[in-house]
């Protein structure tokens, strides 16, 4: 892992900014007046501090440390808008170009080993969220796929004749198999249950409680592994779904490409596979754009890195859960385990 693929990517590269200007003050400048676009002044400057940068302190971080910036990238994904106008400073190819020796800094520091790693079947965990709404009854792996399936294809439908120009509507915008009630997973990072509780898009909403339970994998499971950008095209095209009519409002507006959308058909992935494990590498260097595939392209959406989703009944919930609660710790949100464990949920 050199980290250079992750500087293809609008994730991987806010993640080589964010990292670098905290051991920077001038960055850490240049990032926060980049807010309203970047200026010629302003790569100008941003190119003078690269090349000056010492990547040796990010060579030496550790998982913890790397868990924050980590989780402000992957939170500053978004797919039913224009990229934020920062995000063009990242994409000025000078600017691209002088991240490098950071994303090389970056990948050789001991916390990023995980990061190309497979599925740890024995640190897999499941969060619930707590919002205070009620949460459904658990429901098997293919009634879950039947109902993710019968959903997108009624979404299809409704769009498909719609009138509206590019950007006139919105709705749906994931490309991973959420909701319904499938099982997403994600490894502890001690001290901490479940990298979910900080590698979360969307993360405006309400966050602020889970309950995080362990899960038991059947050894023979068999999980995908989805380690690049390559991988997930490589399975788009082996179980193509064309989604367009319901994809194409939201996912243009972020990426621009105005032509066929598709996805995995993820009906069709269970017959193969147990588990699909999206690394966090993969999720860098992919997230949040357009993946060219022949005349068509994907996107991995909604997807959190180091998630798995299981596709089967390979994966059950066993044991206590563990509720945890948002802290603010110095300028960061952090995480603190309750003072007791909660009753197993419905998961």
């Amino acid at each position: 892992m050199t980290g250079q693929a992750w500087l293809d990517g609008p994730r991987g590269r806010e993640l080589c900014l964010l990292v670098a200007a905290a051991h920077d003050p001038r960055l850490s400048a240049v990032w926060h007046r980049s807010h309203d676009g970047p200026t010629p002044d302003l790569i100008d400057e941003a190119l003078a501090a690269l090349t000056r940068f010492d990547g040796a302190p990010v060579s030496a971080l550790g998982e913890i440390e790397l868990l924050h910036p980590l989780a402000d990238s992957v939170c500053s994904a978004m797919y039913w808008q224009a990229p934020f106008a920062r995000e063009a400073l990242l994409d000025a190819p000078e600017v691209r170009a002088a991240l490098l020796p950071v994303a090389r800094a970056l990948a050789t520091a001991p916390g990023a080993e995980w990061w190309s790693s497979a599925v740890a079947f024995d640190r897999q965990h499941v969060v619930r969220w707590e919002h205070g709404a009620a949460h459904p009854d658990p429901v098997s792996a293919s009634a879950a796929l039947h109902g993710w399936s019968t959903r997108l294809a009624a979404e299809v439908r409704r769009e498909l004749h719609s009138p509206e120009p590019l950007g006139g509507v919105s709705g749906s915008w994931w490309s991973a198999p959420t909701t319904h009630g499938l099982i997403e997973s994600t490894r502890s990072l001690p001290p901490y249950d479940a990298s979910l509780l900080f590698l979360v898009e969307e993360c405006q909403g309400d966050f602020s409680s889970a309950l995080v339970r362990p899960l038991q994998i059947d050894p023979d499971a068999r999980v995908l592994e989805i380690g690049g950008a390559a991988d997930w095209v490589a399975l788009t095209r082996a179980h193509p779904l064309d989604v367009t009519p319901a994809r194409r409002h939201d996912w243009w507006r972020v990426s621009g490409w105005s032509g066929r959308w598709l996805i995995p058909d993820w009906a069709a992935v269970a017959a193969e596979y147990d588990g699909v494990h999206l690394t966090v590498s993969a999720y860098l260097e992919g997230a949040t754009r357009a993946l060219p595939m022949d005349d068509a392209a994907t996107m991995i959406a909604g997807w959190h890195p180091d998630a798995t989703y299981w596709l089967t009944d390979a994966a059950r919930p066993v044991g206590p859960a563990r509720g945890w609660r948002q802290i603010r710790g110095g300028d960061q949100l952090d995480w603190a385990p309750n003072d007791h464990a909660a009753p197993p949920p419905a998961c």
